[in-house]
């Protein structure tokens, strides 16, 4: 349920943080917010916000810092450039778990990980209704709202130049298709002002927006880079 947009998720984000007794102490409690796409923009407009005081580390996977968008381009055309089949399958419904996994088999970068059981749990996790009339849980209005907030909304795009805290960006070589270059690369980061930011970026080699968070090397780095965030709050 509404409402939707960043703002309201970042809120969500803080509410939860003080219902499990976070705050400004570091030490054995430190907490390290984790985020991964839109995920990362989220965690970044919390802890330059509403949980300022209750953070202490940043770790953004493939997400957080603006991506390149063209000014004059409609909102909604982007959304369904960078979203693709994610977006395509909103309007679609499937009558079993196998036609699910048949969709996703042609996804350019999700396809070559429908059989990995941590990727097809997360696959059917994202089903709602029965069989045969089974569709995605997500609302378009939801994406819609939280996608233009994620590419125009000012305060969410520059929440990065106002961190508390250090904060780590993962980044994969390849993107949301499996495309070259990916979300993020070299160029356009070393542009961005991130050592004024505290925002230290590292490639992940070998990954795509999604890979980066299965494949062994993705979660080899998120896992040190988590490790960092905490210790660096002792």
């Amino acid at each position: 349920p509404g409402p939707y947009g960043l703002s309201a998720h970042a809120a969500d984000l803080t509410a939860l943080l003080e219902r499990f007794g976070a705050d400004a102490e570091g030490g054995a409690d430190a907490t390290v917010l984790v985020g991964h796409s839109m995920g990362g923009f989220v965690t970044a407009l919390a802890a330059a916000g509403s949980a300022r005081d209750l953070v202490h580390g940043l770790v953004l996977v493939d997400g957080g810092l603006p991506f390149a968008v063209p000014p004059a381009a409609d909102t909604d055309d982007m959304l369904a450039v960078f979203l693709g089949p994610s977006l395509e399958r909103l309007d679609l419904t499937f009558p079993d778990l196998p036609a699910v996994r048949s969709f996703w088999s042609g996804h350019p970068a999700v396809g070559p990980w429908v059989d990995h059981p941590a990727v097809a749990a997360f696959l059917a996790r994202d089903l709602t209704g029965e069989a045969p009339e089974l569709r995605s849980a997500v609302v378009y209005e939801a994406v819609r709202v939280d996608g233009a907030d994620m590419l125009r909304n000012e305060a969410v795009l520059e929440a990065t130049t106002d961190l508390p805290v250090p904060a780590t960006l993962l980044w994969a070589t390849r993107g949301m298709q499996g495309q070259v270059p990916g979300l993020y690369d070299e160029v356009r980061l070393a542009g961005m002002g991130l050592q004024d930011a505290h925002v230290t970026a590292r490639e992940v080699p070998g990954t795509d927006h999604w890979s980066i968070l299965w494949s062994d090397q993705g979660v080899q780095a998120v896992t040190a880079a988590v490790r960092e965030a905490a210790e660096r709050s002792r």
